[in-house]
């Protein structure tokens, strides 16, 4: 599946091609959705679970402080295993948390994008991930279509972080002080 929008979906992209830099040891992940003109956001669409949503999986590095976020209209929730619709069958680590961003607000018909959702994690490492969703599909003449609309797509998200080149340098140079240090001592 493309990274880029797609008929009859809600597809989440990350803002920018990198997450923003808060503070030492702290990335800021902020994603949009992408509804397209097909698609209807609502509470009650059906699958299983029931409603709106999309979920970002296997986020590496997650952090509860700051706390994720979501826009008006919407909820977050953090779990092991992430929400998924009923219809699809994604890869989930099960030791890697997921989120899942629910819809709560009024019925709302595409084509728009929503920005605001934000993840905050402890690398800076992109790499490409998984994202499903699930909402109403809705006719060429705007009526909600009958059964489960849910796809997945994939998201670029935090891989398992890489040491800064700052902090290698410390650490090789206290493995240096450590060697010489034993070598004094051994004379």
């Amino acid at each position: 599946m493309s990274m880029g929008l797609t008929s009859a979906s809600v597809i989440a992209t990350l803002d920018g091609a990198a997450p923003t830099f808060i503070s030492p040891g702290v990335w800021q992940w902020t994603y949009t959705a992408n509804v397209s003109m097909d698609e209807e956001l609502n509470t009650s669409a059906i699958g299983s679970p029931v409603g709106t949503f999309f979920t970002i999986y296997d986020i590496n590095g997650l952090l509860t402080t700051p706390a994720v976020s979501a826009p008006a209209g919407w909820t977050d929730t953090i779990q092991l295993m992430g929400l998924t619709p009923s219809a699809l069958s994604i890869t989930d680590s099960g030791t890697v948390e997921n989120v899942t961003f629910m819809y709560t607000g009024t019925t709302a018909p595409g084509s728009f994008a929503v920005d605001g959702f934000k993840i905050f994690s402890s690398s800076n490492n992109v790499i490409t991930g998984e994202t499903s969703y699930q909402a109403t599909k809705l006719s060429s003449t705007g009526a909600p279509l009958a059964g489960q609309d849910a796809g997945f797509d994939p998201v670029l998200t935090p891989g398992v972080a890489t040491p800064e080149p700052a902090s290698m340098m410390l650490i090789g140079s206290g493995l240096i002080g450590i060697a010489l240090f034993g070598r004094k001592i051994a004379k």
